[in-house]
């Protein structure tokens, strides 16, 4: 079986390497269990259920940048007149609103430079 990943984000820290995966619940199951025959030890961290496609522009940002933007679309950030502002939506995701502000600057760029790149 072959997964074919875009660009995920991934990161070393602590000693360790860091990597999201995405798939549907079938295919992370049976990417784990060729894990698990490898012998390589592993934690996961998190499950989300995305809920955009593997072609989306989304699956090139980290966790919490999908997360923020997400946020943001869903609470109506980028509604005229806005329905919330960064500092209220710092708060509901439990933020400091200058992480949030970071957080979304570099996810709109990210997914902006990958849609000029088309």
């Amino acid at each position: 079986m072959v997964f074919h990943i875009k660009s995920p984000p991934f990161g070393i820290g602590d000693g360790k390497l860091k990597i999201a995966f995405l798939g549907n619940e079938k295919q992370v199951k049976n990417f784990l269990e060729i894990i698990d025959k490898t012998g390589i030890s592993y934690k996961v961290a998190s499950l989300i259920d995305a809920k955009f496609s593997p072609e989306s522009p989304l699956t090139y940002l980290t966790e919490k940048q999908r997360t923020v933007l997400v946020s943001a679309f869903e609470h109506g950030y980028y509604e005229t007149p806005r329905r919330v502002n960064s500092q209220e939506l710092a708060k509901k995701l439990n933020l400091k609103s200058s992480t949030l502000v970071e957080h979304r600057r570099k996810a709109e760029q990210r997914i902006l430079a990958q849609i000029l790149k088309e």
